[in-house]
């Protein structure tokens, strides 16, 4: 009898141990704080660069699926240029949260997507991986058919472009990258004028 009291005591104990190593561990892993992701998609959207870098990590790795991975605050800086000069919209919707991590999706507006006549670019999913209160980690996966209606909207542009010996585009697209700054952005905006007339 004393021995089944003090089996299940230690079981019990045992239970209660285990109860508050989970407890401790899911105390310990950090939430991701979607109103970090809230406030950075509001200082985008109004086209504030300086204020908006202060929301990434110096780390910051930044990933558009089958597209291009920027490293660094100096390269998600000509990004934030680049939206900021062609008037970018951000919106996050359907969002979930699994510790550091916001699983979303993302609708983008801006001008270029609006020129080559592209309402909105979703990117879903969209993974935000947060540390230190702030964006760690971007990873954007946009939706196919607009890629297929960019590509044949490129071949349409280079096509223009070598008829009417134009060689704006190679200094928007070097290697097959797209250049990203302020001045690439007017330029994109330049050469679709040109191409109205």
């Amino acid at each position: 009898m004393i021995y089944h009291c003090r089996y299940h005591m230690i079981s019990i104990f045992r239970i209660l141990i285990i109860c508050i190593f989970l407890a401790f561990i899911c105390c310990s892993t950090p939430s991701a704080d979607p109103s970090i992701i809230e406030s950075y998609f509001k200082t985008h959207n109004n086209h504030l660069v300086k204020d908006a870098l202060e929301y990434y990590h110096e780390e910051i790795t930044f990933t558009l699926i089958g597209v291009w991975t920027k490293k660094g605050k100096k390269e998600i800086a000509t990004l934030e240029t680049w939206d900021s000069t062609l008037h970018s919209s951000l919106k996050l919707k359907d969002y979930k949260i699994n510790g550091d991590t916001i699983f979303c999706t993302v609708v983008e507006k801006n001008d270029w997507f609006n020129r080559i006549g592209i309402d909105s670019l979703i990117h879903d999913p969209t993974i935000f991986i947060i540390k230190d209160n702030l964006i760690h980690e971007i990873i954007a996966t946009p939706e196919e058919s607009i890629g297929i209606k960019m590509n044949e909207t490129m071949e349409i542009i280079f096509g223009w472009c070598m008829e009417n010996k134009d060689t704006t585009i190679n200094e928007l697209i070097i290697g097959g990258q797209f250049v990203y700054s302020a001045v690439a952005a007017e330029s994109w905006m330049d050469l679709f004028d040109k191409m109205k007339q």
